[in-house]
């Protein structure tokens, strides 16, 4: 076995305690700052005596008995830094979890008020719908033929029907079989004044036509599904990271909603 403080005293393993002590005098005497004058002279004076210091310290025994000189400081060295490599890492992978729950927490906390919000909404929805229907009656003024181009060619699809006040667009099937009619009577719902369908009479009986776009009928699927994302949230954890994915899904349902809202709602000009 070699040891570092060995090599530097230029001693062999088992060297008694006055060898070492013998050895280091007669260094320190070539080396000392005071006499060696020489710029490499202090460090290896410090160097000749954490040999002395150590090896005094913890070795070596009686001659009789056995001892062991398997330490290179280098290697402790490296090791130490390795532990403390470690440590530094355990603690800031600790402090990014702490970061990470504090950024998903003050997110939570801002979107509690917007899922409120979203229940408030999809409320609002369900009860305009189920309210008691807004009746006008309307005059019809002109029905228009709807095209759409597509592919290269152009799709005759929809028909508007244009009322006094108000345009109600309806599939192509639908404009047919109001040929004749002049007057009908309009349901829309009382809050959010979304058109829910129209009566056309037509001689004895009464024709009801619903809205090309009828978003009530996407919206009974969507409605459901967004207030169980909103439960899903406010039941988990706020630590849990499975919270993030019904938040995701709540942001994308909304969406959704808001879209169709917009977008197909006012395909249907309704009177405000």
């Amino acid at each position: 076995m070699t040891n570092h403080y060995l090599d530097i005293l230029g001693l062999r393993p088992g060297a008694s305690e006055r060898e070492i002590k013998a050895k280091y005098r007669k260094l320190a005497k070539v080396y000392h700052p005071d006499v060696n004058k020489s710029p490499e002279a202090k460090q290896k004076f410090i160097e000749i005596h954490e040999a002395y210091k150590f090896l005094t310290d913890v070795g070596p025994t009686p001659n009789n008995e056995p001892v062991s000189y398997d330490f290179d400081p280098r290697q402790r060295a490296y090791d130490e830094w390795r532990q403390r490599a470690k440590a530094y890492a355990r603690e800031k992978a600790r402090e990014a979890e702490r970061e990470q729950r504090i950024i998903l927490y003050n997110i939570y906390t801002w979107f509690n008020y917007l899922a409120v919000l979203v229940i408030i909404f999809n409320g609002v929805l369900l009860t305009d719908y189920y309210l008691p229907e807004d009746r006008l009656q309307q005059r019809i003024i002109a029905i228009y033929q709807v095209l759409e181009t597509g592919n290269n060619r152009v799709v005759h699809r929809y028909d508007d029907i244009l009322f006094e006040n108000l345009r109600l667009r309806v599939k192509k099937e639908e404009g047919l079989k109001l040929e004749g009619i002049s007057k009908a009577e309009i349901a829309f719902t009382p809050l959010l004044n979304t058109l829910k369908h129209a009566d056309f009479q037509a001689q004895d009986e009464w024709i009801r036509v619903a809205p090309a776009y009828d978003i009530y009928k996407i919206f009974r699927y969507l409605i459901p599904i967004v207030l169980l994302f909103n439960l899903g949230y406010f039941y988990i954890n706020k630590t849990d990271q499975n919270k993030l994915t019904f938040l995701i899904a709540i942001l994308f349902a909304m969406a959704c909603q808001i879209y169709l809202f917009f977008r197909f709602g006012a395909v249907n000009d309704i009177p405000l």
